[in-house]
């Protein structure tokens, strides 16, 4: 089951995807080469995905994540090419089996188009891919399987002032299955283009039935979100991420409206109100006592 949760999962690794093909890119003005299509660009000259996603990094938008150190010093390393998009992620693990993860974007006419990934230097396999619609927005983000054939993927459905309105999850059970709707993400927005509630719905199989099984109500701080140029180069599609500003609590109720989960994010900013440190602390939905506590760092490239 895919759940929202923004906590740590969300913000420490990046995972993203396959080999790069600079040929023919405008480097327009978003990080993906899409500017709108006249050489010029609504928003900032970034290294990633938000203006494929409609939304727009405020100007002076131009500092881009260089480097994650998460807890046990997991760390990710974000590398970004000429055209301020990123080129490859790197991340290293203390624990577990799974110690190097290597991503590396393709990118096509502008486009980004598809991710591959290796893990501890095994060959790479395709791991995700992206189609867009007539205005240039992503419009499905496919999900493989061994690299070879797509076992899952999200639609974005875009309202008419250009903004996420949902993300429905489809996803089949074997390469001859048909695809079925499993989920389905609905976001409200406040004036300042932030999501602040994002319904959940879920179905456990093609004939059930879909019932909402969780809302997330979020709250943010006034400065800049700094993940805005990666939010492409995830490892799966999340709602909670696509906002102008940083997350400060985000309060999970469960299908019945009762809190499930309770988790708060503090930051330290640079000079220019970039986070280079939060610490997410997850609470105990009845006395809202800390139960566990993560901290990150982030590093920055200006440009």
């Amino acid at each position: 089951m895919r759940k929202i949760l923004l906590s740590v999962a969300a913000v420490s690794m990046l995972m993203m995807a396959c080999s790069k093909d600079d040929k023919n890119d405008n480097g327009g003005g978003n990080g993906n080469g899409n500017g709108n299509g006249d050489g010029t660009t609504n928003g900032a000259t970034t290294a990633g995905s938000s203006y494929v996603l409609g939304i727009l990094e405020p100007a002076n938008y131009n500092q881009y994540i260089s480097k994650i150190i998460g807890q046990d010093n997991d760390t990710t390393w974000i590398s970004y090419d000429a055209n301020n998009r990123v080129s490859l992620v790197h991340e290293k693990y203390t624990k577990g089996q799974v110690t190097i993860s290597l991503m590396t974007p393709t990118y096509t006419d502008g486009k980004l188009v598809s991710h591959a990934q290796t893990y501890n230097n095994e060959p790479k396999q395709l791991d995700r891919g992206y189609t867009y619609d007539a205005k240039g927005k992503v419009q499905k983000i496919l999900y493989y399987e061994d690299g070879a054939w797509v076992y899952a993927y999200d639609s974005i459905a875009y309202n008419a002032a250009g903004k996420i309105e949902a993300s429905y999850y489809y996803i089949k059970q074997s390469k001859t299955d048909p695809f079925y709707q499993a989920g389905k993400d609905v976001a409200t927005y406040d004036a300042k283009g932030n999501i602040t509630k994002i319904e959940e719905y879920w179905r456990t199989s093609a004939t059930a039935p879909q019932n909402k099984i969780s809302t997330n109500n979020l709250e943010y701080d006034e400065k800049p979100n700094a993940f805005l140029p990666i939010l492409l180069h995830y490892d799966s599609f999340d709602l909670s991420r696509l906002s102008l500003h940083n997350v400060t609590k985000q309060t999970i109720l469960d299908e019945k409206g009762a809190v499930s989960d309770l988790i708060t994010f503090a930051y330290e900013y640079d000079a220019a109100g970039f986070p280079i440190k939060m610490t997410v602390n997850e609470l105990d939905k009845n006395t809202q006592a800390t139960t566990y506590t993560s901290v990150y760092t982030l590093s920055y490239n200006k440009k």
